[in-house]
């Protein structure tokens, strides 16, 4: 992944694209109604038999999920990269893959205790192994489908670079700065720093390294600890994600549609049209819009606001107030 050319458009036009796949009709199982049929047939049996395909009728009429597409074949490469430090911004889209999740606990009046459990945030910083695949320092695993589709919406390439705007004493933005050696040390954000080594990319808490990914074989290993967490795999033109040795995502790129399916679940589709990127998960209705624009990109959906991102030769910037810009040199 290079880095982002400041001076020009980050995104670049890409070819048309062809249509996903058709969708497949769903097929009843041929022993639905099995048990019912083996049954006597006495007019109370008959009453019954009756209500039981009365009920699978108004469970399938009222169904909501949706058929299975048919996988496509990978005729595309979805390259895997020598892992690389990279601030993503957060007004990049995101498809989450295995998103961290923190529990909370308290007690309530009557001295009893209960839980919640929320997702942890995102962070701008982490590791980018290519194939669309990020993860952060929060420990979210996620695809983005600009990075896969060959856009430079990540900032690899810097000697310094402040999360934010401010610069006051004591809420002074987090900033990463690069050293001599290569490495890169961080203030106001954990972890302390990160350490490239060509085929591998450290991340250091207190000089010790708490997590390394590393790139081995096909493929890529995510170790925390000095224990795997995660394997990706190329496979062919493809990409698999692994999980403690469970296969958990499978990546596949037709042209310019990408299938990116967990489990046996419908998948998420994404295609680009010209300077126009559209992402459909797989049991939502409303797919997203990622349009190139002179200065950068803009983000739409139904039911959500619309925001642009503008790139400069010194910043990243979203008109959103929810989004963090990011200033660098």
């Amino acid at each position: 992944m290079s880095a982002i050319n400041t001076n020009t458009s980050p995104l670049s036009h890409r070819s048309q694209t062809t249509r996903p796949a058709l969708r497949i009709a769903p097929q009843l199982p041929s022993d639905q109604f099995q048990a019912a049929e083996q049954e006597s047939r006495g007019p109370w049996k008959l009453a019954a038999t009756a209500m039981v395909l009365l009920a699978g009728g108004a469970a399938l009429t009222g169904c909501t999920q949706a058929p299975p597409i048919q996988p496509i074949q990978a005729t595309t490469p979805l390259p895997l990269e020598n892992p690389q430090l990279m601030i993503l911004p957060d007004s990049v889209p995101r498809i989450d893959l295995d998103r961290s999740t923190s529990t909370n606990y308290s007690i309530d009046m009557d001295g009893n205790q209960t839980s919640s459990e929320s997702d942890d945030p995102y962070s701008p910083v982490g590791t980018y192994m290519g194939a669309g695949i990020f993860r952060d320092i929060n420990d979210n695993l996620m695809f983005v489908p600009q990075l896969a589709l060959g856009q430079e919406v990540g900032l690899t390439q810097f000697q310094e670079a402040r999360l934010g705007d401010s610069q006051g004493r004591w809420f002074a933005s987090p900033t990463l700065t690069r050293n001599a050696d290569g490495s890169v040390s961080t203030t106001r954000l954990s972890p302390d720093g990160f350490r490239n080594h060509g085929t591998s990319l450290q991340t250091l808490s207190r000089s010790r390294i708490s997590e390394e990914v590393v790139r081995i074989g096909n493929g890529i290993e995510v170790r925390e600890w000095n224990r795997a967490r995660y394997e990706i795999r190329q496979n062919g033109n493809g990409v698999e994600i692994y999980s403690h040795g469970r296969r958990t995502h499978t990546l596949t790129r037709q042209e310019n549609t990408i299938h990116l399916q967990k489990y046996t679940y419908r998948p998420d589709v994404i295609t680009q049209q010209g300077n126009t990127i559209t992402v459909t998960e797989g049991y939502s209705s409303r797919p997203q819009t990622i349009t190139q624009t002179e200065s950068g990109f803009q983000v739409e959906q139904k039911g959500y606001r619309t925001y642009n991102v503008n790139y400069s030769n010194s910043e990243i910037r979203s008109d959103s107030r929810v989004h963090t810009p990011i200033i660098h040199r």
